[in-house]
């Protein structure tokens, strides 16, 4: 950005709940991708982790440059139980360093 242009520079963070991994929908289709937040706190602040918001969560799929909202409802069983359970725990905030 150049000097004096009279704006602030514009920061966009992303909150990675988790690291690439196999993901599963409900009708056997697997994409790679890590599970995004979001929302949650700035570092070193308190406060809750948001994993899943009106039913849907986000990825970030290999090979693509922005995340993705999925259905939460569209993936197998097994993967919204543990999203769930990662969202639930998320919820109480991030862990301690």
């Amino acid at each position: 950005m150049a000097q004096g242009s009279g704006s602030a520079p514009l920061f966009v963070s992303t909150r990675i709940a988790g690291t690439v991994q196999a993901w599963v929908n409900a009708a056997g289709k697997t994409m790679e991708a890590r599970l995004l937040a979001f929302s949650a706190p700035d570092p070193g602040q308190s406060g809750p982790v948001e994993i899943i918001r009106d039913g849907k969560v986000r990825f970030l799929v290999t090979g693509r440059k922005a995340p993705v909202e999925y259905p939460l409802s569209e993936l197998e069983e097994k993967e919204q139980a543990k999203i769930r359970a990662l969202a639930e725990v998320a919820a109480k905030g991030p862990p301690e360093p």
